[in-house]
């Protein structure tokens, strides 16, 4: 018995991680309601057929370069071995700039599309919020229970601030987060 081989030349995979770059990129820039394959293809330098054979929907490229990682040109790396500060502050440093505005649209998108939520949930939020729980558990303080929930209550302060009172999340608040809430409680 032989097997068919498929018409054309096979997939060059090596293209996946620009494609999805390029996406996240586009995300930032245009949000998720107005980004369109073609653009995508066009900031990618590649053919729209190109990406259409790796992702024949646009929710699922989204997905994918959610999947892929948050931040443009990066995947997301948390230490475990890092303080809870030191947790606080990548995440603080993750939500600047650009981060900011695609964790934006990002909170609306999820909404309606419960597949986008689990990704960003698995490639992005649940990573930091077990290494800022480790990190609580290392301080050897506090009981258990009550170690999540103060690694929730940064984030939740972050996130607050970030998509309600838009002001900064600089270094001067996290510190104020740990000293005077987790670290007081824990």
């Amino acid at each position: 018995m032989t097997t068919k081989r498929k018409a054309g030349r096979p997939m060059d995979r090596t293209r996946d991680g620009h494609i999805l770059r390029s996406t996240l990129a586009l995300l930032v820039e245009v949000g998720f309601d107005n980004l369109r394959m073609e653009d995508v293809a066009e900031h990618a330098s590649v053919g729209l057929s190109t990406i259409y054979r790796r992702w024949p929907t646009r929710d699922q490229l989204i997905i994918a370069a959610v999947r892929a990682g948050f931040e443009p040109g990066e995947s997301v790396n948390v230490a475990s071995d890092d303080s809870p500060r030191d947790q606080l502050h990548d995440l603080a440093r993750a939500l600047n700039d650009d981060g900011a505005r695609l964790i934006q649209g990002l909170v609306l998108a999820i909404q309606r599309d419960p597949q986008l939520a689990d990704a960003f949930r698995e490639s992005w939020l649940n990573p930091r919020l077990e290494a800022l729980r480790g990190a609580l558990q290392k301080t050897g303080r506090g009981a258990r229970a009550r170690q999540g929930l103060l690694a929730d209550i940064g984030p939740a302060l972050v996130t607050f601030r970030l998509l309600m009172t838009h002001e900064p999340i600089d270094a001067k608040f996290i510190d104020r987060i740990v000293d005077e809430i987790i670290e007081p409680l824990s």
